[in-house]
Protein backbone atom coordinates (compact mmCIF):
# COMPACT_ATOMS: atom_id res chain seq x y z
CA UNK A 1 0.00 0.00 0.00
CA UNK A 2 0.73 3.56 -1.13
CA UNK A 3 -0.32 6.92 -0.15
CA UNK A 4 0.15 9.59 -2.49
CA UNK A 5 -2.31 12.56 -1.56
CA UNK A 6 -3.77 13.76 1.44
CA UNK A 7 -6.06 16.71 1.86
CA UNK A 8 -7.40 18.18 5.23
CA UNK A 9 -9.84 20.86 5.63
CA UNK A 10 -10.65 22.65 9.04
CA UNK A 11 -9.00 19.57 10.41
CA UNK A 12 -6.61 20.87 13.68
CA UNK A 13 -4.01 23.66 12.71
CA UNK A 14 -5.27 23.14 8.74
CA UNK A 15 -7.38 25.03 7.16
CA UNK A 16 -7.75 23.49 3.89
CA UNK A 17 -3.97 21.60 2.42
CA UNK A 18 -3.26 19.27 0.03
CA UNK A 19 -0.05 17.57 0.47
CA UNK A 20 1.35 14.68 -1.95
CA UNK A 21 3.26 11.91 -1.03
CA UNK A 22 5.64 10.66 -3.93
CA UNK A 23 8.22 8.53 -2.56
CA UNK A 24 8.60 5.35 -0.44
CA UNK A 25 10.10 7.28 2.73
CA UNK A 26 8.44 11.19 3.74
CA UNK A 27 9.93 13.32 6.11
CA UNK A 28 7.80 15.89 7.38
CA UNK A 29 9.80 18.60 8.90
CA UNK A 30 8.58 21.40 11.16
CA UNK A 31 8.97 23.46 14.09
CA UNK A 32 6.55 22.49 17.39
CA UNK A 33 3.15 23.63 16.83
CA UNK A 34 3.44 23.52 12.45
CA UNK A 35 1.16 20.67 12.35
CA UNK A 36 3.23 17.67 11.55
CA UNK A 37 1.33 15.55 14.25
CA UNK A 38 -1.81 16.01 12.91
CA UNK A 39 -0.63 15.16 9.36
CA UNK A 40 -0.31 11.63 11.24
CA UNK A 41 -3.57 11.77 12.99
CA UNK A 42 -5.06 12.39 10.17
CA UNK A 43 -3.89 9.68 8.24
CA UNK A 44 -4.61 7.96 11.36
CA UNK A 45 -8.11 8.85 11.63
CA UNK A 46 -9.00 7.57 8.37
CA UNK A 47 -7.91 3.96 9.52
CA UNK A 48 -9.31 3.84 12.47
CA UNK A 49 -11.87 6.19 12.61
CA UNK A 50 -10.59 7.66 15.69
CA UNK A 51 -7.36 9.67 17.43
CA UNK A 52 -4.85 8.50 18.76
CA UNK A 53 -4.95 11.92 20.78
CA UNK A 54 -8.21 12.26 21.83
CA UNK A 55 -12.04 9.98 21.88
CA UNK A 56 -14.01 13.15 20.91
CA UNK A 57 -13.70 13.90 16.88
CA UNK A 58 -14.96 17.08 17.80
CA UNK A 59 -11.54 18.38 19.31
CA UNK A 60 -10.18 17.49 15.56
CA UNK A 61 -12.26 20.63 14.40
CA UNK A 62 -10.27 24.06 13.45
CA UNK A 63 -10.95 26.55 15.75
CA UNK A 64 -14.28 28.62 15.31
CA UNK A 65 -14.98 25.92 12.81
CA UNK A 66 -17.93 23.23 13.16
CA UNK A 67 -16.81 20.47 10.33
CA UNK A 68 -13.49 18.79 8.96
CA UNK A 69 -12.83 16.93 5.88
CA UNK A 70 -10.49 14.60 4.99
CA UNK A 71 -10.03 12.30 2.29
CA UNK A 72 -6.46 10.03 1.51
CA UNK A 73 -5.61 8.54 -1.87
CA UNK A 74 -3.29 5.55 -2.12
CA UNK A 75 -2.97 2.54 -4.27
CA UNK A 76 -3.74 -0.71 -1.98
CA UNK A 77 -2.87 -4.23 -2.65
CA UNK A 78 -4.38 -5.16 -5.43
CA UNK A 79 -2.46 -2.16 -7.53
CA UNK A 80 -6.11 0.02 -7.65
CA UNK A 81 -5.91 3.46 -7.02
CA UNK A 82 -8.33 3.83 -4.15
CA UNK A 83 -9.79 6.85 -1.91
CA UNK A 84 -11.07 6.97 1.40
CA UNK A 85 -12.69 10.25 3.09
CA UNK A 86 -13.88 11.53 6.55
CA UNK A 87 -16.78 13.99 6.67
CA UNK A 88 -17.56 15.41 10.32
CA UNK A 89 -20.29 18.15 11.00
CA UNK A 90 -23.09 18.37 13.40
CA UNK A 91 -21.84 15.83 15.49
CA UNK A 92 -22.20 13.48 12.95
CA UNK A 93 -19.59 11.32 10.89
CA UNK A 94 -19.94 10.12 6.94
CA UNK A 95 -17.34 7.88 5.45
CA UNK A 96 -16.87 7.03 2.17
CA UNK A 97 -14.79 4.26 0.19
CA UNK A 98 -14.57 4.96 -3.55
CA UNK A 99 -17.59 7.53 -2.83
CA UNK A 100 -19.97 4.66 -1.14
CA UNK A 101 -20.75 5.20 2.05
CA UNK A 102 -18.84 2.58 4.94
CA UNK A 103 -19.92 1.70 8.34
CA UNK A 104 -17.58 -0.57 9.52
CA UNK A 105 -13.73 -1.05 10.12
CA UNK A 106 -13.63 -3.87 7.92
CA UNK A 107 -14.69 -2.21 5.00
CA UNK A 108 -11.75 -0.06 5.42
CA UNK A 109 -9.16 -2.02 6.52
CA UNK A 110 -9.30 -4.38 3.93
CA UNK A 111 -7.92 -1.58 1.42
CA UNK A 112 -6.20 1.08 3.75
CA UNK A 113 -4.06 0.38 7.17
CA UNK A 114 -1.20 2.54 9.00
CA UNK A 115 0.54 1.36 12.09
CA UNK A 116 1.37 4.47 13.94
CA UNK A 117 4.00 4.93 16.56
CA UNK A 118 3.77 8.29 18.99
CA UNK A 119 4.82 9.55 22.47
CA UNK A 120 1.77 8.71 23.73
CA UNK A 121 2.67 4.62 22.41
CA UNK A 122 4.90 4.99 25.50
CA UNK A 123 1.48 4.44 28.02
CA UNK A 124 0.71 1.16 26.13
CA UNK A 125 4.17 0.15 29.20
CA UNK A 126 3.54 2.76 31.74
CA UNK A 127 -0.11 2.99 31.52
CA UNK A 128 -3.56 1.19 32.15
CA UNK A 129 -4.75 -2.48 30.84
CA UNK A 130 -7.20 -0.17 28.53
CA UNK A 131 -4.05 0.78 26.91
CA UNK A 132 -2.64 -2.32 26.40
CA UNK A 133 -5.97 -4.33 25.13
CA UNK A 134 -6.55 -1.28 22.85
CA UNK A 135 -3.35 -1.91 21.28
CA UNK A 136 -3.66 -6.35 21.07
CA UNK A 137 -6.95 -5.43 19.49
CA UNK A 138 -6.21 -3.01 17.10
CA UNK A 139 -3.09 -5.22 16.16
CA UNK A 140 -5.57 -7.90 15.47
CA UNK A 141 -8.51 -5.98 13.45
CA UNK A 142 -5.38 -4.70 10.91
CA UNK A 143 -4.88 -8.49 10.25
CA UNK A 144 -8.10 -9.68 10.15
CA UNK A 145 -10.77 -7.10 10.37
CA UNK A 146 -13.62 -10.24 11.38
CA UNK A 147 -11.95 -9.84 14.52
CA UNK A 148 -14.07 -6.84 15.26
CA UNK A 149 -17.04 -8.76 15.33
CA UNK A 150 -15.96 -10.93 18.46
CA UNK A 151 -14.79 -8.05 20.13
CA UNK A 152 -18.22 -6.02 20.36
CA UNK A 153 -20.05 -9.44 20.95
CA UNK A 154 -18.04 -9.31 24.52
CA UNK A 155 -18.72 -6.16 25.19
CA UNK A 156 -22.44 -6.74 24.60
CA UNK A 157 -22.77 -9.68 26.40
CA UNK A 158 -20.73 -7.63 29.28
CA UNK A 159 -22.63 -4.82 29.03
CA UNK A 160 -26.06 -7.36 29.12
CA UNK A 161 -24.71 -9.26 32.38
CA UNK A 162 -24.02 -5.89 34.30
CA UNK A 163 -27.16 -4.82 33.73
CA UNK A 164 -28.27 -8.57 35.32
CA UNK A 165 -25.94 -7.85 38.21
CA UNK A 166 -27.55 -3.93 38.91
CA UNK A 167 -30.92 -5.20 39.11
CA UNK A 168 -32.46 -5.54 42.50
CA UNK A 169 -34.32 -8.87 42.01
CA UNK A 170 -31.66 -10.68 40.98
CA UNK A 171 -31.93 -13.55 38.44
CA UNK A 172 -29.21 -16.15 39.34
CA UNK A 173 -30.33 -18.31 35.79
CA UNK A 174 -30.04 -15.47 33.44
CA UNK A 175 -27.31 -14.12 35.30
CA UNK A 176 -25.38 -18.13 34.66
CA UNK A 177 -26.81 -17.76 31.20
CA UNK A 178 -24.06 -14.19 30.04
CA UNK A 179 -21.79 -15.77 32.36
CA UNK A 180 -21.35 -18.55 30.10
CA UNK A 181 -21.59 -16.19 26.99
CA UNK A 182 -18.99 -13.95 28.27
CA UNK A 183 -16.80 -17.03 28.98
CA UNK A 184 -17.10 -18.62 25.58
CA UNK A 185 -16.32 -15.24 23.47
CA UNK A 186 -13.66 -13.94 25.96
CA UNK A 187 -11.46 -17.91 25.40
CA UNK A 188 -12.15 -17.21 21.71
CA UNK A 189 -10.60 -13.87 22.06
CA UNK A 190 -7.82 -14.51 24.68
CA UNK A 191 -7.11 -17.37 22.15
CA UNK A 192 -5.99 -15.18 19.86
CA UNK A 193 -4.67 -12.44 21.85
CA UNK A 194 -2.20 -14.80 23.45
CA UNK A 195 -1.44 -16.51 20.34
CA UNK A 196 -0.68 -12.98 18.42
CA UNK A 197 1.61 -12.31 21.65
CA UNK A 198 3.54 -15.32 21.19
CA UNK A 199 4.68 -14.59 17.59
CA UNK A 200 5.22 -10.94 18.33
CA UNK A 201 7.80 -11.99 21.37
CA UNK A 202 9.78 -14.14 19.32
CA UNK A 203 9.75 -11.58 16.82
CA UNK A 204 10.81 -9.06 18.89
CA UNK A 205 13.72 -11.12 20.02
CA UNK A 206 14.76 -11.50 16.90
CA UNK A 207 14.99 -7.89 15.53
CA UNK A 208 17.13 -7.61 19.07
CA UNK A 209 19.64 -9.79 18.24
CA UNK A 210 19.75 -8.51 14.39
CA UNK A 211 19.45 -4.36 15.03
CA UNK A 212 19.71 -3.98 18.54
CA UNK A 213 21.92 -5.54 21.30
CA UNK A 214 21.62 -9.63 22.03
CA UNK A 215 21.70 -9.19 25.55
CA UNK A 216 18.66 -8.02 25.97
CA UNK A 217 15.74 -9.59 26.02
CA UNK A 218 11.78 -8.65 25.83
CA UNK A 219 8.77 -11.05 27.12
CA UNK A 220 4.77 -10.44 26.87
CA UNK A 221 2.77 -12.47 29.64
CA UNK A 222 -0.87 -12.74 28.87
CA UNK A 223 -3.22 -12.28 32.42
CA UNK A 224 -6.95 -13.33 32.14
CA UNK A 225 -9.59 -12.21 34.38
CA UNK A 226 -11.07 -15.56 34.96
CA UNK A 227 -14.63 -15.92 37.01
CA UNK A 228 -14.39 -18.64 39.28
CA UNK A 229 -18.14 -19.22 41.74
CA UNK A 230 -16.69 -17.47 44.59
CA UNK A 231 -16.36 -13.81 42.16
CA UNK A 232 -20.26 -13.84 41.69
CA UNK A 233 -20.79 -11.97 45.51
CA UNK A 234 -17.56 -9.41 44.84
CA UNK A 235 -19.86 -8.48 41.62
CA UNK A 236 -23.22 -8.59 42.91
CA UNK A 237 -21.65 -5.84 45.30
CA UNK A 238 -19.78 -3.82 42.76
CA UNK A 239 -22.67 -4.42 40.38
CA UNK A 240 -20.57 -5.54 37.76
CA UNK A 241 -18.74 -8.37 36.16
CA UNK A 242 -15.34 -8.52 37.06
CA UNK A 243 -14.17 -11.23 34.44
CA UNK A 244 -14.11 -11.45 30.82
CA UNK A 245 -11.50 -10.23 28.11
CA UNK A 246 -12.49 -6.95 28.28
CA UNK A 247 -10.51 -6.54 31.42
CA UNK A 248 -7.76 -8.82 30.87
CA UNK A 249 -4.12 -7.69 30.37
CA UNK A 250 -0.50 -8.39 29.60
CA UNK A 251 2.77 -7.45 31.24
CA UNK A 252 5.88 -6.57 29.36
CA UNK A 253 8.84 -7.54 30.93
CA UNK A 254 12.41 -6.31 29.83
CA UNK A 255 15.23 -8.27 31.09
CA UNK A 256 13.22 -10.60 33.17
CA UNK A 257 11.85 -7.31 35.08
CA UNK A 258 8.78 -5.19 34.69
CA UNK A 259 9.23 -2.51 31.73
CA UNK A 260 6.65 -0.49 33.64
CA UNK A 261 8.84 -0.20 36.73
CA UNK A 262 12.48 -0.97 35.49
CA UNK A 263 13.44 0.01 31.85
CA UNK A 264 14.16 3.70 31.06
CA UNK A 265 12.32 5.85 29.25
CA UNK A 266 14.88 5.05 25.80
CA UNK A 267 14.83 1.26 26.65
CA UNK A 268 10.40 1.60 26.55
CA UNK A 269 10.33 3.31 23.40
CA UNK A 270 12.84 0.55 22.05
CA UNK A 271 10.25 -1.92 23.00
CA UNK A 272 7.42 0.49 21.42
CA UNK A 273 9.20 0.64 18.25
CA UNK A 274 10.97 -3.25 18.24
CA UNK A 275 6.97 -4.09 19.07
CA UNK A 276 5.73 -2.16 16.18
CA UNK A 277 8.46 -3.60 13.75
CA UNK A 278 7.22 -6.95 14.65
CA UNK A 279 4.04 -6.39 13.78
CA UNK A 280 4.56 -5.42 10.84
CA UNK A 281 6.44 -8.22 9.86
CA UNK A 282 3.60 -10.62 10.83
CA UNK A 283 1.14 -8.26 8.57
CA UNK A 284 4.14 -8.84 5.71
CA UNK A 285 3.98 -12.25 6.21
CA UNK A 286 0.08 -12.66 5.51
CA UNK A 287 0.62 -10.20 2.44
CA UNK A 288 -0.47 -7.21 4.18
CA UNK A 289 1.58 -3.96 3.87
CA UNK A 290 0.56 -0.96 5.86
CA UNK A 291 1.80 2.23 5.83
CA UNK A 292 4.17 3.17 8.80
CA UNK A 293 3.94 7.21 10.29
CA UNK A 294 6.35 7.66 13.13
CA UNK A 295 5.92 10.80 14.98
CA UNK A 296 8.94 12.08 16.31
CA UNK A 297 10.00 9.05 18.21
CA UNK A 298 13.78 8.90 17.56
CA UNK A 299 15.18 11.12 19.82
CA UNK A 300 16.12 9.18 22.37
CA UNK A 301 18.24 6.78 20.26
CA UNK A 302 22.06 7.20 19.78
CA UNK A 303 23.78 7.56 16.02
CA UNK A 304 24.03 3.94 16.19
CA UNK A 305 20.80 2.63 17.42
CA UNK A 306 18.92 5.22 15.36
CA UNK A 307 20.61 4.28 12.29
CA UNK A 308 20.32 0.68 12.81
CA UNK A 309 16.48 1.02 13.36
CA UNK A 310 15.75 2.87 10.27
CA UNK A 311 17.70 -0.39 8.97
CA UNK A 312 15.15 -2.37 10.63
CA UNK A 313 12.16 -0.33 9.35
CA UNK A 314 13.56 -0.50 5.47
CA UNK A 315 13.99 -4.07 5.33
CA UNK A 316 9.92 -4.52 5.75
CA UNK A 317 9.25 -2.51 2.03
CA UNK A 318 6.35 -0.84 3.09
CA UNK A 319 6.18 3.21 2.81
CA UNK A 320 7.63 4.67 5.83
CA UNK A 321 6.24 8.94 6.79
CA UNK A 322 8.17 10.45 9.49
CA UNK A 323 7.81 13.46 11.30
CA UNK A 324 10.94 15.53 12.95
CA UNK A 325 11.32 18.67 14.47
CA UNK A 326 14.82 19.65 13.55
CA UNK A 327 16.24 19.91 9.51
CA UNK A 328 19.84 18.28 10.11
CA UNK A 329 20.58 15.32 12.20
CA UNK A 330 21.93 12.10 12.47
CA UNK A 331 18.32 10.51 11.71
CA UNK A 332 17.70 13.18 9.30
CA UNK A 333 20.36 12.81 7.27
CA UNK A 334 20.85 9.48 6.68
CA UNK A 335 17.11 9.42 5.48
CA UNK A 336 17.99 12.28 3.23
CA UNK A 337 20.83 9.84 1.68
CA UNK A 338 17.86 6.77 1.15
CA UNK A 339 16.25 9.36 -0.93
CA UNK A 340 13.10 10.94 1.43
CA UNK A 341 11.05 13.16 -0.05
CA UNK A 342 11.43 16.46 2.45
CA UNK A 343 7.85 18.61 3.17
CA UNK A 344 8.98 21.05 5.22
CA UNK A 345 6.06 22.82 7.12
CA UNK A 346 5.88 26.49 8.72
CA UNK A 347 3.82 28.03 11.70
Amino acid sequence: MHITQLELKNFRCFSDVTLSFEAPIILIEGVNGSGKTSILEALHYLCYLRSFRTYSPGELVSFEQDNFFLRVQFIAADRNKHRVQVGYSGNKRLVKLDEKSVSTYKELMNFYRVITVTEDDLMWIKGSPDGRRTFIDQALLLDNPDIGAQLKKARLIADQRNAVLKQDHFDPAVCDMFTEQLHEVSAEIQTKRIYLLQHLEERINVLVNQYVDDDLTVHLRYQKKQFYPELLARERRFRRSLFGAHLDDYHIDFQRKKSKSFASRGQQKLIVLLTKIAQLQLLASHEIRPVFLLDDFMTDFDEYRSSALIDALLSLQVQLIFTSPISIGPFEEKLLKLGSQQLKLTD
